[in-house]
């Protein structure tokens, strides 16, 4: 976090087009790896929790617990996620450096143009839509990564660490209760070969079932799909294509949701002022809803008379939903 944070800042400060367009593509690569680190951490709480259910001695779960995972695994990866590089700490500012880069038409053009000399691409315009591409990948990541990684790795933490003091208790209970007795006879009887008879016998008393690997999905079983029945098989026959109709549509396409009806509909929204909002934006039909939709995507070509930023959260109006937007005009077409 700190590292593309660190690359896309002084980037940002610089004049140099080059270093913007390698801050875009190292700081790809670095969300790549993070989102990779964070799914390996995962796993490997996973796999501490299934080292656990073998252990049978207080001291190897201590060992594992403090030793292995504890520096292994929360000193090495999860401690740094929550100080030093924190998500909620750099993500604001990660996308605000990419949306102001984003919505620069003249810099996103130079940076193409640095990235064909860099053969990143072989003409101006797939370079530029590759940056995009990138940016709005990155943007996206860090909107779901705590909810999508790190949250599901907290949860999956605590599930250990319950699980080890349970464990912990287990291995330690030398009460004259009846949950000691019940698991000083449980203990001897997973030791001892020759106990089958006596757990047969007592099996349907305690309700006894024998389990080799305990996970949160061990009573969990997949369902098996049947047999298939073999069926008369189906002709399709092929329709020859309407040309009148396609032609019928193309032109219905052109006319009432071509650049030039979009720009109508944009104007009609920004009418006087230079900045709408979503809430400016009626919703009353399927038209209104897809020229919203239709707005955001061309709202970044260069020959556009706007442009269009996608903010936090989404707007409801009679059965329609779409993304809080902010449309502006821009300012060499005022």
């Amino acid at each position: 976090m700190f590292g593309t944070y660190s690359t896309l800042k002084v980037a940002h400060e610089s004049d140099n087009v080059y270093d913007k367009m390698a801050a875009v593509y190292g700081a790809y690569d670095n969300t790549r790896a993070l989102i990779n680190l964070l799914q390996m951490v995962y796993h490997n709480v996973k796999h501490y929790f299934q080292m656990q259910i073998d252990m049978h001695n207080v001291g190897e779960v201590l060992a594992s617990h403090f030793d292995d995972f504890g520096q292994k695994v929360m000193e090495a990866y999860i401690r740094p996620l929550k100080i030093k590089d924190s998500v909620p700490k750099y993500r604001i500012s990660i996308q605000n450096v990419l949306n102001d880069w984003a919505e620069n038409d003249e810099l996103l053009i130079a940076m193409a143009n640095a990235a064909l000399a860099d053969r990143r691409g072989d003409t101006p315009e797939n370079c530029r839509a590759d940056l995009l591409r990138k940016i709005y990948w990155i943007q996206e990541c860090y909107d779901n990564l705590e909810r999508d990684y790190l949250d599901e790795i907290d949860a999956q933490v605590r599930r250990y660490t319950r699980a080890a003091t349970q464990k912990i208790e287990n291995l330690t209970n030398r009460d004259q209760n009846i949950r000691g007795n019940l698991h000083m006879v449980l203990t001897a009887l997973s030791r001892n070969r020759r106990a089958a008879d006596l757990v047969d016998t007592i099996q349907p008393v305690f309700r006894l079932y024998e389990q080799t690997c305990l996970s949160e999905s061990s009573l969990w079983y997949r369902k098996r799909p049947g047999k298939r029945t073999k069926a008369a098989p189906v002709l399709v026959q092929e329709s020859e294509a309407d040309t009148a109709a396609a032609a019928k549509a193309a032109a219905l396409l052109r006319s009432e949701y071509g650049r030039g009806a979009i720009a109508a509909y944009v104007q009609g929204w920004l009418g006087e002022s230079d900045v709408c909002r979503s809430e400016d934006i009626p919703l009353k039909n399927d038209k209104d809803y897809v020229m919203s939709l239709l707005a955001v995507l061309t709202g970044g070509d260069r020959s556009a008379d706007f442009t269009v930023q996608e903010l936090d959260g989404e707007r409801r109006e009679n059965g329609y939903a779409i993304p809080e937007l902010q449309i502006s005009r821009k300012e060499n077409n005022e």
